[in-house]
Parts: C-alpha cells; structure tokens; sequence
C-alpha cells in the first residue's frame, strides 16, 4: 500500500512540474517567438515621435517615418507605458516596422518583451529538466516530451512561414494610413501630475546598502533551499514518517510558530528523527500523523517532509522572488531621483 502511495506521489509531482513546465515554456516561447519575429523580418527605418494616443493612464506613442515606397507613413507602437519619457513631441527614433502592417511599429531598441519571454523560458527549462532528471521516465513522461516537441516545432514553423509575410512594394502604394490621427496628442500638451516627493540624497545613500545587504541574504537563502530542494527531488529517497511532537519557537514579535518533529525508518533501517523546516502559527497536523518523508540515503538527516511539487519549490522561489524584487528597488535608487527609465516594445 505504501508503494502505491509513493508512486501517486511520484506521479503526481512529475505531472505537476510538467504542468507548470509547459505553461512558462508556452508563455516564454510565445514572447521570444513574437520577438525574434521582429527582429528577423520587420523593416528597420528612422522615424520622429509625432505624438501619443492616451487611454487613461497609458500613453502609446504614434510615429511618422518614410517607406520603402519614398511616401510618409504613420505607424502605432506595439506597447504603450503610463511614463512620458522618450515619448516627446520630434524625437528621433530608430523603428521596426511590422512587415505585415506598415500601421504597427517598436522602437529596435528596447528589450523588455525579451527579460519576460526569458524570465517565464529558464523557470519552464528548469522545471521540465528536474521532471525529467528527478522521477522515473513512464509514459506520461513521453507524453509531455512530445508535447514540448509539437510546440517549439510550432513556433518555429510560425516564425519561418512568416518570411513570406513582407508587404511589396506594390502593396506599399497602396497602404493607406489607419490612424486616426485626430486621437494622436502632443505628449506636452497632456495635463501632468505633480511628481511625489524623492527620497533624499542621504536617504538612498542609507538605503541602498541596507537593501543589498537583504538581498544578498535573501538570495543566499534561496539558493540554499533551490539546493536543498533539488538534492531532494533529484537523489532523494522516499520513506513514511510519523510526527512524534512539535517544537515551539517564538519570533520578534512574539508570535509563536510550531514545527514538526517527524521520526522515519531509512531503507538500510536506521532510525532517524528531524526537525522540519517549515512551521506555523498554529499545528496544521497533530502528534501521530503519518507523512511523505524525502531523505538523502547517505545523509538521511537532511530530509523534509514531502508537501508535493508547488510547496517544496514554491519556499526557494519566493525567496529568490523577494531578492529579485529588492534588486530592482536598489537598481532604481542607484539610477537617482529619474528611477529606471520604462521601456516597451520588442
């Protein structure tokens, strides 16, 4: 009975990561796929920023520049921003032009559309790997491959089908603009809001070194649970243990949280006894409960208890999640009173 339970949990996780595998590998590849289109096949040309089309708090920039066709055209821009910083009246600006649509153009500049697609690409990588490298290979493991096969091989064929999507230059002439130009505002003439008050120079001097010093703690605290996770997951034995008692442990607030103590027997049947790292502020199981242990056989005292695929590597990725976040706050500190200029587009 204990096998059969084992092997659903197997099977479950397996799944589970295979799941969230394919959504940030569909989500990633859907973005990097729209972007390399982009860069492949669109049609670079200088334009200058005639104005902005604003729909509430976003503001699209409208361009003008000159086609192949030797006639002036205005294109709209792919993304829009609530900043109207490099969006002014006459600036000069290097275009990707859609090849498709002479209406709908990016700035070549900007790589933001590039950080996503990668930031959802190397979670959904990371993730089919350890499916893969972590559980046994079955049938549901072919399955889900062949899934990844059948979509990446669709992006590519989407991304080389559209070679043959250049307008002409006969089409060109016959483009006629679909901007309502009458919608396009100078971004001077915007009504602006009084910009908050900026941290004082002293105050960020103070700030930024306190928040490097949590992001580096935070950082190394993620890496040490991704560590431990994956060590678990990938080399980990499974075995049933049982909560014997917990541990009270109060914080600075003196809020008190409670932690497992589970006792389990090794393959080998050593008796081994560990403290869990995860609590709570209140027992979500009580002394006797039987629980999924993962253990490392030559080091049986580095073990957890096993919460499924969403809890073991959810604790590693909000932690890394809160370094990365604090990251960027420090980055925009660094960069003065202006903050981190926003950028769009592909």
């Amino acid at each position: 009975m204990f096998d059969l339970i084992a092997s659903g949990i197997q099977a479950f996780n397996q799944v589970g990561m295979f799941a969230a595998a394919t959504i940030c590998l569909a989500i990633g590849g859907l973005i990097l796929g729209d972007s390399l289109y982009w860069r492949l096949y669109a049609l670079r040309v200088t334009g200058t920023v005639i104005g902005v089309v604003p729909n509430g708090n976003t503001y699209t920039p409208v361009y003008r520049y000159t086609g192949p066709d030797g006639r002036s055209h205005e294109a709209r821009s792919n993304s829009g921003s609530s900043s109207v910083k490099g969006k002014e009246t006459g600036r000069v600006v290097h275009l990707m032009v859609a090849p498709h649509n002479p209406g709908l153009a990016c700035e070549s500049g900007a790589y933001l559309f590039y950080a996503i697609g990668t930031a959802f690409l190397v979670p959904g990588i990371w993730l089919g790997y350890t499916a893969l490298t972590a559980y046994p290979i079955t049938w549901m493991t072919w399955l889900m491959a062949a899934v990844f096969i059948v979509h990446a091989g669709e992006r590519v064929y989407r991304i080389w089908k559209s070679a043959g999507a250049k307008l002409s230059l006969a089409q060109w002439r016959q483009h006629s603009a679909a901007i309502d130009l009458s919608t396009v505002r100078p971004v001077e003439s915007l009504p602006t809001t009084p910009a908050p008050a900026q941290m004082s120079q002293g105050n960020r001097k103070f700030a930024i070194p306190v928040l490097g010093i949590f992001a580096v703690i935070l950082t190394g605290a993620g890496l040490y649970n991704l560590s431990f996770v994956y060590a678990l997951q990938k080399s980990g034995t499974r075995a049933q243990g049982e909560i014997v008692r917990f541990v009270e442990k109060s914080d600075s607030h003196d809020s008190v949280n409670y932690y497992a103590v589970v006792r389990f027997r090794t393959a080998d049947n050593r008796m081994i006894q560990f403290e869990d790292q995860v609590g709570s502020n209140h027992p979500i199981r009580r002394q006797g409960d039987q629980v999924p242990v993962l253990y490392l056989a030559n080091s049986p005292n580095r073990s957890m208890i096993d919460r499924g695929m969403i809890i073991n590597w959810g604790i590693p990725a909000l932690l890394l999640s809160a370094a990365a976040g604090i990251t960027v706050l420090m980055l925009k500190l660094l960069r003065g009173p202006t903050g981190l200029r926003a950028s769009g587009g592909t």
